[in-house]
Formats: C-alpha cells, structure tokens, sequence
C-alpha cells in the first residue's frame, strides 16, 4: 500500500511538472494543372467510306482510341476548362467533331463537364468547370474523345487523299 502511493506521489509529481509544447507546421499546395491525351503518339483516324449502294449515306467511321486525363489543383473559388482546336485546315466540305465523354474515373473532386465541340481554328470550350480533382491516368481512364468527321456542305462535297491535321488541347485557368 506504501508503496502505491510512493507510485503514485511519483506520477502526480510528474504530471504536475509536466510541459506542454507547441509546434508550428508549415503547409502547402499550390495551384497546379497537369493533363495529357493517350495513348501518346498514336494517330487518330477518321474516314468516311463509300456507300453500300447508290443512294445510300456515305458511312461514318468514328475513332474514339483517345482519352484525356488531368489532375487539377485550383485557388479557392476558381475553376479551370480545357479548350481545343484545330491547328490545319481540313478541305472546305468537311469538318471534324470532338465528343468528350463522360469521366466515370473520376471518384474524387470535381472533373467538370464535357461537351461535344465542332473544330475550327479558333478555341472551342471541350470541358468546363474543373475545380480540385483527378481523374485516374491512362487509357480506359479520365474522358473519352471520340473523333467524327462530317460534311457541312453536301453542294461542294469532294473527294480528298489523306490529309493530316493537328489538334491543340489547352488547359486554362478561369
């Protein structure tokens, strides 16, 4: 019994002597935007083929092998879109359709909202409203693009050999 409440004398001693101390931490994560289109280096192909029969469309042949993929980090408040266009002129009959899928892959934050853009030259809002998010990395990850090429003018329709084009992907603070 004495020796328990030598203990415990010990232990209130102790506690009463006992300082508490503080530390500051330091903490930080910037505002930052990364994204990518893959597979990386692989072509898009898009065609229109020749109809079955007299009288019939001409066929159209999609290619939705691309998705894009970002990971957002963003200043309170703000948001991000990633815009797209056409770098080269495709001949004057036809023009190319962009639709940005839906982002299944994106569990965690805010991917925005994608929508469905006809290329021309100029910017052309692809998804809008990103705020801090990730959409997972890769192919089967993030939105997926599928490529559509249409005629805009059946009166001048032509026909045309391979032409190749590019196409600029930009992610933009709002």
């Amino acid at each position: 019994m004495k020796k328990l409440l030598i203990e415990l004398l010990f232990l209130s001693v102790c506690m009463i002597n006992a300082r508490a101390q503080s530390h500051s931490v330091s903490l930080t994560l910037p505002s930052f935007a990364k994204f990518g289109v893959v597979p990386a280096g692989a072509a898009i192909n898009v065609a229109r083929s020749t109809p079955a029969q007299g009288g019939d469309m001409i066929s159209i042949i999609t290619d939705n092998t691309k998705w894009i993929n970002y990971t957002s980090s963003v200043i309170s408040g703000r948001t991000r879109s990633i815009m797209v266009r056409q770098l080269d002129a495709l001949p004057s009959s036809v023009y190319l359709r962009v639709v940005c899928g839906n982002c299944p892959t994106c569990l965690e934050g805010n991917c925005g909202n994608g929508t469905t853009v006809s290329l021309s030259g100029t910017d052309q809002l692809l998804v809008s409203g990103i705020a801090g998010c990730h959409t997972g990395s890769g192919i089967s990850s993030g939105r997926q693009l599928t490529f559509r090429l249409d005629v805009s003018n059946w009166t001048t329709l032509t026909a045309f050999s391979a032409s190749n084009i590019r196409i600029q992907f930009t992610m933009v603070d709002n």
